[in-house]
């Protein structure tokens, strides 16, 4: 499954896993665009949070759900803690929405405690404290039929 990872680097020659962590895939395949794009995660030293974009694509007889979006870990040396997720878009669109062919790259902004992530085909903003979502926007909602393609 798709790792989340702590690694202790104060000596480059004696590196150390001090943590780690695996997201659950059942029947699907879990990724984010971290792997190949540093701009897309951020951590936060002060509150010691990860955010990080995930994707599941799934089998359509998974138990599963497909997701796009983001997940909120709390890490420190002690251990990886899952948060909270935030979902781009609902599974039942993800399979039958009718969506743009571009996309926006995975991208999170944080002021005074609100997280704003980008990402997809949308942008929304939740509270860090409370983790309410406080407003999110589908940017192909009115698209026409005639543009259509597939979420993926």
């Amino acid at each position: 499954g798709f790792q989340i990872t702590l690694f202790d680097v104060s000596n480059l020659k004696n590196t150390k896993v001090l943590q780690r962590y695996t997201l659950d895939n059942d029947k699907g395949w879990m990724s984010s665009s971290a792997e190949n794009d540093h701009l897309a995660f951020r951590y936060l030293p002060q509150s010691k949070l990860l955010i990080l974009p995930v994707r599941r694509t799934t089998y359509w007889s998974s138990k599963k759900d497909p997701f796009d979006g983001f997940k909120i870990y709390y890490v420190d040396d002690d251990g990886i803690e899952k948060r909270f997720g935030i979902e781009m878009t609902s599974p039942s669109k993800i399979r039958k929405g009718c969506w743009y062919r571009a996309s926006l790259p995975a991208r999170s902004m944080v002021f005074k405690g609100n997280l704003t992530v980008v990402k997809g085909h949308g942008y929304a903003s939740y509270d860090l404290n409370t983790e309410r979502r406080r407003w999110k926007h589908n940017l192909d909602k009115n698209l026409p039929k005639n543009k259509c393609a597939n979420y993926w």
